[in-house]
């Protein structure tokens, strides 16, 4: 049997009765919540945030310091007289405390006996302030540097003292452009490397 149904104007009269809806009381109890789960969430990766980037700061590999450029090296040339070509090409290198004038005498007999000489002045050696110690590689390449600025082909290399290293390395690194060597007074010793490269 079926129930019957209450006229639509006694629903009406019994919704008059019911208590108005609170919106203000609605939004508060059912949205509050989650107002707050948002806000703790902004306020923890806010929090985070900094350590985050402190920790990827960190964890970069800085860069590696960049060594300083090698030292200006400066050469005297000195060349025989008259219009034959030379009989070799002979760079001179000075140890330490000495100066390039140490070679005076060899460069006259030198050039004297038909020799083109190129003396060169380590740094400090002409009394200039030296602003910071260079490593001996970097020597090496800057006196090489130099000597292919006036001598591209084999030359002979006459060394002293600390002056030997230099040259050394030069024939180590660059035996192309090394015809021989004569050492004097040698200041140190070079450990052997592979053919072309840094001592080991």
């Amino acid at each position: 049997r079926r129930a019957r149904r209450p006229p639509a104007r006694a629903m009406d009269a019994d919704a008059e009765h019911d208590p108005p809806v609170d919106a203000l009381r609605c939004l508060l109890e059912f949205c509050l919540p989650v107002w707050c789960i948002l806000a703790l969430g902004l306020g923890a990766w806010l929090l985070l945030l900094p350590a985050t980037a402190l920790i990827a700061l960190c964890g970069r590999r800085l860069p590696a310091p960049v060594p300083p450029a090698g030292p200006p090296i400066a050469m005297e040339e000195r060349r025989p007289s008259g219009a034959k070509p030379p009989r070799d090409t002979v760079l001179l290198v000075h140890g330490f405390p000495d100066c390039p004038a140490m070679w005076d005498a060899v460069v006259e007999a030198l050039v004297a006996d038909g020799y083109r000489c190129l003396n060169a002045a380590l740094p400090g050696a002409n009394g200039e302030p030296v602003p910071h110690p260079w490593p001996l590689h970097a020597i090496a390449e800057a006196l090489y540097g130099a000597l292919q600025q006036h001598e591209r082909g084999p030359v002979t290399l006459v060394l002293h003292d600390w002056g030997s290293l230099y040259g050394f390395l030069i024939a180590q690194r660059h035996p192309a452009s090394v015809r021989r060597v004569v050492s004097l007074d040698i200041g140190g010793h070079l450990p052997r490397g592979p053919p072309g490269g840094p001592p080991a």
